[in-house]
């Protein structure tokens, strides 16, 4: 485990170095942007890509689906009730061409961070900070070790553009397609009624703020009965039931879901905290507004995941939007000072975070650190 840790703190160190060095923390010019991305990029896409067997906890589960499905008769695929469909094709269409699973997961790795380059080249002025984040809150490992959500996720970046330009059919149409990979998707349905019923003109982020309280209420409320929800939706997609034992709802699981319930909601007020009158912050664009949104979402499951820990592989589809959100906010903070010291105190608290939640996870869950390349001979 300390190799481990060392592992993370020096991949944490690197991403930092070089946002300092690219002064990736303010608003950057599109070129400059570009190559920095590329660069900060690079070596997550490659730990999701080139990965050994043994990092990641489901690896060799996928491993092993592939083994298995490559060379089913094609009519076959269908008749499995485990996996979702076209997971399954994708192994069988991959298998058509190698007996090497790796391929399979390069190719994810590859969409997914060419997706997640787009994304935030379009949408994410000041993306240092964001970068980070995707390492310290542990999203990179669990897209490691979730090879669907990974897809689910690549295809939610394109769906985002979807929701702030007010396209709900092509929007249906992107989720039930990164529903045939995973069905977390289909709870991002909910994120496209909540964000664009009557667009506000003044105090966007207000309105939001009210939208937001309504979701926590009713996440509340259905926590309540939960349970029961719970073992009826199981009824209904029995695919989902080896969740419901397991490292999924272990004490160690539960107690990294109420920190991250903390950590989410801090995300969510504490820089309009610290500015309540900051313009820019109580009116946001579109694609700020849906970020925002998406924050409660994110908090919202989490909240529900303390019940359930099974929904937190919902949660963790928009975990990437809410870190994206509170980025934004803090690199538009007006004064310096406030930026430059939230700039740094979320730099170290997440790492403190990133460690906190690896030592309690691994091994029991999630296994990424110490992280090992495909080509390394595991002993």
């Amino acid at each position: 485990m300390t190799a481990g840790i060392v592992q993370l703190c020096a991949l944490i160190l690197f991403e930092a170095i070089l946002a300092f060095l690219f002064d990736a923390f303010l608003p950057m010019e599109s070129g400059i942007k570009r190559l920095y991305l590329f660069i900060a990029l690079l070596p997550l896409a490659l730990m999701v890509m080139l990965h050994s067997a043994s990092v990641g906890s489901d690896t060799l589960q996928y491993i092993n689906l592939f083994k298995r499905y490559r060379l089913f008769p094609w009519n076959h695929l269908f008749q499995d009730q485990r996996f979702e469909h076209g997971y399954l094709v994708l192994n069988w269409v991959f298998g058509q061409f190698t007996d090497n699973p790796q391929y399979l997961f390069a190719w994810i790795g590859a969409m997914l961070f060419i997706s997640l380059y787009r994304w935030i080249n379009k949408h994410i002025e000041a993306p240092g900070l964001l970068i980070i984040l995707l390492v310290e809150m542990l999203t990179i490992d669990c897209w490691i070790s979730a090879k669907r959500e990974a897809i689910v996720v690549t295809i939610l970046f394109f769906a985002f553009d979807s929701i702030t330009e007010r396209k709900f059919i092509k929007f249906s149409m992107q989720i039930l397609l990164a529903a045939t990979f995973h069905r977390v998707a289909l709870f991002f349905l909910l994120a496209y009624p909540i964000v664009n019923f009557r667009k506000p003109e003044r105090d966007v982020m207000r309105e939001m703020t009210r939208r937001g309280i309504m979701v926590i209420a009713g996440t509340l409320i259905v926590s309540v009965v939960l349970h029961p929800l719970l073992r009826y939706v199981v009824n209904l997609f029995p695919i989902y039931s080896y969740y419901l034992n397991g490292a999924y709802s272990d004490g160690q699981v539960r107690l990294a879901v109420i920190i991250n319930i903390i950590v989410y909601a801090l995300m969510l007020y504490i820089v309009t905290y610290i500015e309540p009158d900051n313009h820019t912050l109580l009116n946001g664009d579109d694609s700020k507004k849906t970020l925002y949104m998406l924050a409660f979402f994110n908090l919202a499951f989490t909240v529900l995941a303390n019940q359930a820990t099974l929904i937190a592989r919902v949660a963790s589809i928009f975990t990437p939007f809410g870190a994206a959100y509170y980025t934004w906010a803090v690199s538009s903070l007006e004064t310096n000072k406030n930026r430059e010291i939230m700039t740094i105190i979320s730099v170290i608290a997440f790492g403190l975070y990133a460690v906190i939640i690896t030592v309690m996870r691994t091994p029991e869950w999630q296994k990424t650190y110490p992280f090992t390349w495909c080509w390394q001979n595991i002993r």
